[in-house]
């Protein structure tokens, strides 16, 4: 289903008043999906008058130039959001006979499959063209290069170091920021507010390695690991691996580090629903490979100074049912790549401001 608006030159935003559903024209009343629609709310919030209105006659001819061109109704067979992909497409998805995934890949299939499949077959990935003065995927190698140095030099945690500590800490931001942007760059100003904004900032890991992880040892930073069986390769790389108990017991914590806020790892319900992947395919990536068993997973927050956890070391169950969940989500993911179902999640909260909104061609506005 997509609908087609038009603003005007002079700035008029005009009522969306033809849909497109199952192939044929529908009248904005006549709409049956509008209810589904995650642009609903639009005329409320854009629209201040309501009435008899009725398109103007170049809303008319653009959307029926739009049925000739971008509009015009593909065959159904070829039709990926609603029909399976065709057999000799779904090879394509493999390499060397094995479906390759990241938790990157798995986070796109659990919100809407369709979105992967753009990705993973299709070969598209979105670009944002938006040019930003703060260049944030740089300030996150920054901190993550400053934790490496740090903590790969330490040895186990002594919170009776913490004043050399912090030392360190900023020593290896400084030496970070020198790597990354050389003696002046970025700008100058822009260069004072990430020295203001960060340096400080780092600092706050310090209490809360005090209060969970005294006497640890961080084991690994950026660690790639890769794990293959008959039908799957799953790969990843885990920020930091602490080791969390005596050598030969083989218990680790895994860190990945998060420059802005977490959301709370865990949706809720008995059966782990998860927001995001991530340390579940790292904890599957350490025990899968026989290296160990997992007993601690958590994001740091650069931004709140705090550790979020979707298991510490004294839940056992809660251990268990990442394991089954993702257990779980990898026997849907091959199912459907063996059958070519990767249907479209149509929801407001996964099309806001999805990228494949035009490829898949439900409804969307067009300012």
């Amino acid at each position: 289903m997509l609908s087609c608006h038009r603003r005007s030159n002079s700035g008029e935003k005009l009522i969306h008043f033809y849909f497109l559903e199952e192939g044929k024209v529908h009248k904005h009343g006549e709409s049956l999906l509008l209810s589904k629609d995650p642009q609903s709310g639009e005329l409320k919030r854009v629209l201040k008058k309501e009435g008899d209105q009725k398109p103007t006659s170049l809303q008319a001819q653009n959307f029926k130039s739009a049925l000739l061109g971008s509009l015009r109704r593909r065959k159904r067979e070829h039709d990926h959001t609603r029909s399976p992909v065709e057999e000799h497409l779904r090879r394509r998805l493999y390499t060397e006979g094995r479906l390759p995934l990241s938790y990157e890949k798995i986070d796109a299939f659990a919100a809407c499959p369709y979105t992967y499949l753009a990705s993973s077959l299709y070969g598209i990935e979105p670009f944002d063209y938006t040019e930003e003065r703060i260049n944030h995927l740089a300030i996150g190698v920054i901190l993550h290069d400053a934790y490496e140095r740090f903590f790969t030099s330490i040895g186990p945690f002594d919170s009776g170091k913490i004043e050399s500590y912090a030392i360190d800490l900023q020593t290896a931001f400084d030496h970070a920021l020198l790597k990354t942007y050389g003696t002046r760059g970025p700008t100058a100003s822009i260069r004072q507010w990430i020295i203001h904004t960060y340096r400080p900032l780092i600092l706050k890991i310090l209490e809360e390695e005090q209060t969970y992880f005294e006497h640890l040892r961080t084991s690994a930073i950026e660690k790639r690991l890769e794990w293959t069986d008959d039908r799957t390769s799953l790969r990843g790389r885990i920020d930091r691996i602490i080791e969390m108990g005596r050598k030969q017991e083989d218990s680790w914590g895994v860190i990945d580090f998060k420059k802005g806020s977490v959301a709370a790892p865990v949706a809720g319900g008995d059966d782990m629903g998860v927001s995001s992947y991530q340390l579940l395919v790292y904890q599957a990536l350490i025990e899968r490979n026989d290296l160990g068993k997992v007993v601690l997973a958590a994001y740091y927050s650069v931004a709140e100074g705090k550790y979020v956890f979707l298991y510490k070391q004294d839940e056992h169950e809660a251990q268990e049912l990442c394991r089954e969940a993702l257990d779980r989500m990898l026997d849907t993911m091959l199912s459907a790549a063996e059958q070519g179902d990767f249907g479209v999640t149509q929801d407001t909260a996964v099309c806001d401001g999805c990228s494949f909104r035009a490829l898949c061609r439900r409804r969307y506005s067009v300012p």
